[in-house]
């Protein structure tokens, strides 16, 4: 990671593949709710001909916390957040998505709580005064319930372990080391470790609007990686419990 400035309070990273204009809502739904905390939004493209990098360019004259990045390392999700881990100098980091607008709403009340001493915000589907809007139908359910039982295994758990968006104070980043690769696994892997390393975790209510366009890469592939980490998360936590 770069060295945290001091007058960077946020950092907001969100990895991106051919969004186009669609990501102009998310950025400026970030736009309007961060107006009067000092951040910045790394926006990391795998491609050079990423037709989203015009689109960026264009928004950053009126948005100048705006940083499009390319991706210099291995392609994918991870890979675009390790480039932006690597990039960023806020001393708080929100991992968010780029088509997905509900993180906005929200983003606000997960600095208010990181402030309030807090090491990871979790965003939660599944709570009193969260919900899913779009998407389809075996996706939801698959998200859903696996959430549930995932909780019902290990009580204590994060309403909505595998949600894409979480914010982190930086040097609480630094002791957390994930291996999934595959897409937005890592994060259910991150939500996992945050458990097993006892740190305190607040939830917030997400109204979350999923895809209308562009390519959805869901699919039995990423079942199998949640899968996985769902009983390796539930042994490692419920080894830590018996060991308590």
């Amino acid at each position: 990671m770069s060295s945290p400035s001091s007058s960077i309070k946020l950092s907001v990273l969100i990895p991106c593949a051919d969004e186009g204009k669609r990501i102009l809502e998310v950025l400026q739904g970030l736009k309007d709710a961060l107006g009067s905390i000092n951040h910045e939004v790394l926006v990391i493209c795998d491609d050079p001909k990423d037709l989203t990098l015009p689109v960026l360019e264009d928004f950053k004259a009126t948005y100048p916390q705006l940083i499009p990045l390319l991706n210099s390392t291995h392609p994918g999700v991870r890979g675009a957040v390790e480039v932006g881990l690597q990039a960023m100098r806020g001393r708080y980091v929100l991992l968010t998505v780029a088509d997905d607008p509900g993180a906005a709403a929200i983003v606000a009340e997960m600095v208010r709580l990181l402030d309030a001493g807090y090491d990871l915000v979790n965003p939660t589907r599944y709570a009193l005064g969260g919900a899913v809007h779009g998407g389809e139908t075996i996706n939801k359910l698959c998200s859903r319930w696996g959430n549930a039982c995932f909780r019902i295994l290990v009580p204590g758990a994060m309403t909505d372990a595998t949600c894409g968006i979480k914010m982190l104070r930086r040097e609480v980043l630094r002791k957390v080391r994930w291996t999934s690769h595959r897409g937005w696994t890592f994060v259910f892997e991150l939500a996992v470790l945050a458990l097993e390393q006892d740190f305190k975790i607040a939830e917030v209510p997400l109204v979350s609007y999923n895809r209308v366009g562009g390519n959805s890469h869901f699919g039995i592939g990423r079942v199998f990686a949640y899968a996985k980490i769902f009983f390796w998360g539930a042994a490692i936590l419920w080894k830590k419990k018996l060991h308590a």
